[in-house]
Protein backbone atom coordinates (compact mmCIF):
# COMPACT_ATOMS: atom_id res chain seq x y z
CA UNK A 1 0.00 0.00 0.00
CA UNK A 2 1.32 3.46 -1.51
CA UNK A 3 0.31 5.42 2.15
CA UNK A 4 1.33 9.09 2.00
CA UNK A 5 1.75 9.32 -1.83
CA UNK A 6 -1.36 11.61 -2.32
CA UNK A 7 -2.85 14.45 -0.14
CA UNK A 8 -6.46 15.27 -1.34
CA UNK A 9 -7.44 18.60 -0.58
CA UNK A 10 -11.14 19.47 -0.54
CA UNK A 11 -12.50 22.61 0.39
CA UNK A 12 -15.65 23.03 1.98
CA UNK A 13 -17.98 25.84 2.55
CA UNK A 14 -21.38 25.60 4.94
CA UNK A 15 -22.22 22.06 2.73
CA UNK A 16 -20.94 19.34 5.12
CA UNK A 17 -23.17 16.65 3.58
CA UNK A 18 -21.30 17.54 0.00
CA UNK A 19 -18.37 17.29 1.74
CA UNK A 20 -18.97 14.05 3.47
CA UNK A 21 -20.28 12.18 0.35
CA UNK A 22 -17.06 13.53 -1.67
CA UNK A 23 -14.55 11.53 1.10
CA UNK A 24 -16.72 8.78 1.11
CA UNK A 25 -16.42 8.13 -2.44
CA UNK A 26 -12.46 8.29 -1.98
CA UNK A 27 -12.16 6.08 0.98
CA UNK A 28 -14.60 3.61 -1.45
CA UNK A 29 -12.52 3.49 -4.23
CA UNK A 30 -8.85 3.36 -2.12
CA UNK A 31 -6.81 0.85 -3.46
CA UNK A 32 -2.60 0.70 -3.23
CA UNK A 33 -3.29 4.55 -3.15
CA UNK A 34 -4.33 5.20 0.39
CA UNK A 35 -4.45 9.31 0.46
CA UNK A 36 -4.13 11.64 3.42
CA UNK A 37 -7.62 13.55 2.99
CA UNK A 38 -7.43 17.30 4.09
CA UNK A 39 -10.62 19.76 4.68
CA UNK A 40 -10.29 23.38 4.62
CA UNK A 41 -13.22 24.45 6.13
CA UNK A 42 -14.29 28.58 4.60
CA UNK A 43 -15.85 30.81 6.91
CA UNK A 44 -16.73 27.92 9.62
CA UNK A 45 -19.28 28.62 11.31
CA UNK A 46 -20.48 24.91 12.96
CA UNK A 47 -17.98 22.07 14.86
CA UNK A 48 -17.59 19.92 11.66
CA UNK A 49 -19.90 16.56 11.99
CA UNK A 50 -18.19 13.12 12.45
CA UNK A 51 -15.96 12.34 9.73
CA UNK A 52 -13.51 9.10 9.12
CA UNK A 53 -10.08 8.66 11.53
CA UNK A 54 -7.54 10.18 10.09
CA UNK A 55 -9.60 13.57 8.11
CA UNK A 56 -7.98 17.00 8.92
CA UNK A 57 -10.03 19.50 8.79
CA UNK A 58 -8.18 23.29 8.87
CA UNK A 59 -11.09 26.03 10.15
CA UNK A 60 -11.00 28.78 8.39
CA UNK A 61 -12.17 31.91 10.33
CA UNK A 62 -13.13 33.53 6.82
CA UNK A 63 -14.22 32.69 3.13
CA UNK A 64 -10.94 32.22 0.65
CA UNK A 65 -12.68 31.29 -1.95
CA UNK A 66 -12.03 28.55 -4.11
CA UNK A 67 -8.55 29.57 -4.75
CA UNK A 68 -7.47 30.87 -1.25
CA UNK A 69 -9.10 27.57 0.20
CA UNK A 70 -7.04 25.27 -1.41
CA UNK A 71 -4.00 27.16 -1.46
CA UNK A 72 -3.63 26.69 2.69
CA UNK A 73 -4.25 22.68 1.76
CA UNK A 74 -1.33 22.39 -0.85
CA UNK A 75 1.02 24.80 1.85
CA UNK A 76 0.03 22.21 4.61
CA UNK A 77 0.71 19.25 2.44
CA UNK A 78 4.12 20.59 1.27
CA UNK A 79 5.34 20.94 4.64
CA UNK A 80 4.76 17.73 5.80
CA UNK A 81 7.17 15.10 6.76
CA UNK A 82 7.30 12.90 4.31
CA UNK A 83 5.82 14.86 2.23
CA UNK A 84 3.08 13.59 -0.60
CA UNK A 85 4.16 13.32 -4.50
CA UNK A 86 0.75 14.68 -5.30
CA UNK A 87 -1.70 16.48 -4.29
CA UNK A 88 -5.37 15.45 -5.40
CA UNK A 89 -7.68 19.21 -5.93
CA UNK A 90 -11.37 18.06 -5.55
CA UNK A 91 -14.15 19.89 -4.96
CA UNK A 92 -16.79 19.11 -2.25
CA UNK A 93 -19.49 18.64 -5.25
CA UNK A 94 -17.48 16.23 -6.51
CA UNK A 95 -17.22 12.02 -6.77
CA UNK A 96 -14.54 9.54 -7.42
CA UNK A 97 -16.20 6.49 -9.18
CA UNK A 98 -14.38 3.54 -8.15
CA UNK A 99 -10.45 3.44 -8.53
CA UNK A 100 -10.22 6.61 -10.34
CA UNK A 101 -7.18 8.10 -8.06
CA UNK A 102 -5.21 4.93 -8.68
CA UNK A 103 -5.72 5.50 -12.28
CA UNK A 104 -4.93 8.83 -12.12
CA UNK A 105 -1.66 8.11 -9.85
CA UNK A 106 -0.84 5.13 -12.52
CA UNK A 107 -0.43 7.41 -15.43
CA UNK A 108 1.14 10.00 -13.48
CA UNK A 109 3.99 7.37 -12.82
CA UNK A 110 4.03 6.10 -16.79
CA UNK A 111 4.07 9.91 -17.56
CA UNK A 112 6.75 11.46 -15.82
CA UNK A 113 6.61 14.86 -18.12
CA UNK A 114 2.97 15.31 -16.67
CA UNK A 115 2.64 17.79 -14.36
CA UNK A 116 -1.53 17.61 -13.86
CA UNK A 117 -3.73 14.88 -14.45
CA UNK A 118 -7.26 14.71 -14.77
CA UNK A 119 -10.21 12.26 -14.72
CA UNK A 120 -13.17 11.99 -17.24
CA UNK A 121 -16.09 14.03 -15.56
CA UNK A 122 -19.41 12.85 -16.08
CA UNK A 123 -22.43 14.57 -14.47
CA UNK A 124 -24.54 12.96 -11.94
CA UNK A 125 -26.67 10.64 -14.68
CA UNK A 126 -23.43 9.46 -16.61
CA UNK A 127 -23.78 11.93 -19.16
CA UNK A 128 -20.07 13.59 -19.97
CA UNK A 129 -19.75 16.67 -18.61
CA UNK A 130 -15.56 17.64 -19.54
CA UNK A 131 -12.60 15.90 -20.45
CA UNK A 132 -10.64 18.47 -20.70
CA UNK A 133 -10.44 21.67 -23.36
CA UNK A 134 -8.15 23.35 -25.81
CA UNK A 135 -7.90 27.40 -25.96
CA UNK A 136 -7.90 28.65 -29.43
CA UNK A 137 -8.35 32.05 -30.75
CA UNK A 138 -11.63 31.93 -31.13
CA UNK A 139 -12.89 30.48 -28.26
CA UNK A 140 -12.76 27.42 -25.60
CA UNK A 141 -12.87 24.03 -27.17
CA UNK A 142 -14.47 21.70 -24.76
CA UNK A 143 -13.73 18.53 -25.61
CA UNK A 144 -17.30 16.66 -26.38
CA UNK A 145 -17.07 13.24 -25.67
CA UNK A 146 -14.79 10.79 -23.45
CA UNK A 147 -11.20 9.85 -24.63
CA UNK A 148 -10.12 6.03 -24.98
CA UNK A 149 -6.86 6.97 -24.74
CA UNK A 150 -4.45 8.71 -22.59
CA UNK A 151 -5.39 12.64 -23.90
CA UNK A 152 -3.45 15.84 -24.02
CA UNK A 153 -5.07 19.44 -23.46
CA UNK A 154 -4.42 22.58 -22.46
CA UNK A 155 -6.49 22.54 -19.20
CA UNK A 156 -8.76 20.33 -16.96
CA UNK A 157 -11.10 20.93 -14.48
CA UNK A 158 -10.56 21.92 -11.24
CA UNK A 159 -13.59 20.09 -10.21
CA UNK A 160 -10.72 17.43 -9.78
CA UNK A 161 -7.16 17.57 -10.81
CA UNK A 162 -4.28 15.77 -9.50
CA UNK A 163 -0.84 18.12 -9.25
CA UNK A 164 2.60 16.89 -8.82
CA UNK A 165 3.89 18.44 -6.00
CA UNK A 166 6.77 19.69 -7.58
CA UNK A 167 4.80 21.87 -9.89
CA UNK A 168 3.74 23.59 -6.91
CA UNK A 169 7.07 25.06 -6.59
CA UNK A 170 8.00 25.73 -10.02
CA UNK A 171 4.73 27.43 -11.13
CA UNK A 172 3.12 28.90 -7.73
CA UNK A 173 -0.05 28.28 -6.24
CA UNK A 174 -3.07 29.14 -7.39
CA UNK A 175 -4.07 32.97 -8.49
CA UNK A 176 -6.48 34.16 -5.80
CA UNK A 177 -7.14 37.30 -7.76
CA UNK A 178 -9.83 35.00 -9.38
CA UNK A 179 -11.16 33.74 -6.07
CA UNK A 180 -13.48 31.75 -8.15
CA UNK A 181 -14.32 30.73 -11.06
CA UNK A 182 -11.52 30.35 -13.67
CA UNK A 183 -8.55 29.69 -11.24
CA UNK A 184 -7.90 26.31 -12.64
CA UNK A 185 -7.72 27.47 -16.46
CA UNK A 186 -5.04 29.95 -15.17
CA UNK A 187 -3.03 27.60 -13.21
CA UNK A 188 -3.02 25.36 -16.22
CA UNK A 189 -1.86 27.70 -18.31
CA UNK A 190 1.15 28.34 -15.99
CA UNK A 191 1.86 24.66 -16.15
CA UNK A 192 1.92 24.06 -19.81
CA UNK A 193 4.48 26.94 -20.20
CA UNK A 194 6.49 25.45 -17.78
CA UNK A 195 6.69 22.74 -19.66
CA UNK A 196 4.89 20.26 -17.99
CA UNK A 197 1.96 18.07 -20.18
CA UNK A 198 -1.40 18.06 -18.83
CA UNK A 199 -3.43 15.19 -19.51
CA UNK A 200 -6.49 13.09 -18.94
CA UNK A 201 -6.97 9.77 -17.84
CA UNK A 202 -9.73 7.38 -19.82
CA UNK A 203 -10.15 5.17 -17.22
CA UNK A 204 -10.54 7.56 -14.17
CA UNK A 205 -13.82 8.90 -13.68
CA UNK A 206 -15.57 11.66 -11.67
CA UNK A 207 -19.15 13.09 -11.10
CA UNK A 208 -19.77 16.92 -10.44
CA UNK A 209 -22.35 18.62 -9.28
CA UNK A 210 -21.95 22.26 -11.23
CA UNK A 211 -21.97 25.28 -9.74
CA UNK A 212 -23.15 24.11 -6.09
CA UNK A 213 -21.22 26.29 -3.82
CA UNK A 214 -22.71 29.58 -5.68
CA UNK A 215 -25.86 27.88 -6.34
CA UNK A 216 -26.34 27.21 -10.30
CA UNK A 217 -26.62 29.86 -12.72
CA UNK A 218 -26.38 32.44 -9.92
CA UNK A 219 -26.18 36.32 -10.69
CA UNK A 220 -22.88 35.83 -8.04
CA UNK A 221 -21.39 33.24 -10.44
CA UNK A 222 -22.52 35.39 -13.96
CA UNK A 223 -20.30 38.31 -12.14
CA UNK A 224 -17.37 36.26 -11.56
CA UNK A 225 -17.14 34.71 -14.99
CA UNK A 226 -17.12 37.70 -16.69
CA UNK A 227 -14.66 39.15 -14.03
CA UNK A 228 -12.57 36.52 -14.16
CA UNK A 229 -12.34 36.27 -18.02
CA UNK A 230 -11.39 39.59 -18.46
CA UNK A 231 -8.58 39.29 -15.76
CA UNK A 232 -7.45 35.58 -17.47
CA UNK A 233 -7.20 38.23 -20.65
CA UNK A 234 -5.02 40.97 -18.89
CA UNK A 235 -2.68 38.42 -17.18
CA UNK A 236 -1.73 36.33 -20.36
CA UNK A 237 -2.83 38.36 -23.14
CA UNK A 238 -5.94 38.28 -25.04
CA UNK A 239 -4.21 36.57 -27.84
CA UNK A 240 -3.83 33.45 -25.49
CA UNK A 241 -7.52 33.16 -25.71
CA UNK A 242 -8.38 35.82 -28.62
CA UNK A 243 -10.85 38.89 -28.27
CA UNK A 244 -13.50 36.95 -30.41
CA UNK A 245 -13.76 34.39 -27.32
CA UNK A 246 -13.23 36.82 -24.45
CA UNK A 247 -15.97 39.24 -25.62
CA UNK A 248 -18.13 36.34 -26.71
CA UNK A 249 -17.67 35.55 -22.82
CA UNK A 250 -18.38 38.63 -21.22
CA UNK A 251 -21.40 40.72 -23.37
CA UNK A 252 -24.15 39.64 -21.81
CA UNK A 253 -26.71 39.55 -24.81
CA UNK A 254 -28.31 36.56 -24.15
CA UNK A 255 -28.96 37.38 -20.72
CA UNK A 256 -30.15 41.15 -21.90
CA UNK A 257 -32.49 38.91 -24.37
CA UNK A 258 -33.94 37.20 -21.60
CA UNK A 259 -34.74 40.09 -19.80
CA UNK A 260 -32.81 38.42 -16.72
CA UNK A 261 -31.96 41.96 -15.38
CA UNK A 262 -30.78 40.62 -12.48
CA UNK A 263 -27.48 38.61 -14.20
CA UNK A 264 -26.68 41.74 -16.92
CA UNK A 265 -26.40 43.68 -13.15
CA UNK A 266 -24.11 41.50 -12.49
CA UNK A 267 -21.99 41.08 -15.59
CA UNK A 268 -21.51 44.89 -16.51
CA UNK A 269 -20.02 44.95 -12.84
CA UNK A 270 -17.93 42.01 -13.76
CA UNK A 271 -16.90 43.61 -17.06
CA UNK A 272 -16.47 46.99 -14.58
CA UNK A 273 -14.57 45.63 -12.13
CA UNK A 274 -12.47 43.36 -14.81
CA UNK A 275 -11.22 45.96 -16.83
CA UNK A 276 -10.05 48.22 -13.64
CA UNK A 277 -8.08 44.77 -12.44
CA UNK A 278 -10.14 44.07 -9.52
CA UNK A 279 -9.91 40.68 -8.21
CA UNK A 280 -10.52 38.71 -5.10
CA UNK A 281 -14.32 38.54 -3.36
CA UNK A 282 -17.20 40.57 -5.00
CA UNK A 283 -16.59 44.14 -3.71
Amino acid sequence: MSVGRVMVVIVNWHDWDSTRAAIESIYRGVGPVHPQVLIVDNEQQEHPPALPDGVIVVPQARNLGYAGGNNVGIRLALRRDPRPEFVLIMNNDCMLVGTALEAMVDLMDSHPDAGIVGPVIQNLDGTHQTSGAKLTFWSIKRCPTAPQDVRAVDFVSGACMLVRVTVFEEVGFLDEQFFHYGEDVDFCVRVRASGHKIIVAPDAVAQHRRHNSLGGASPQLGYYAVRNSILFARKHGVGRVGWAAVIRHVVPVRTMLRGDWAQVAAAWAGIRDGLQGVGGMRP
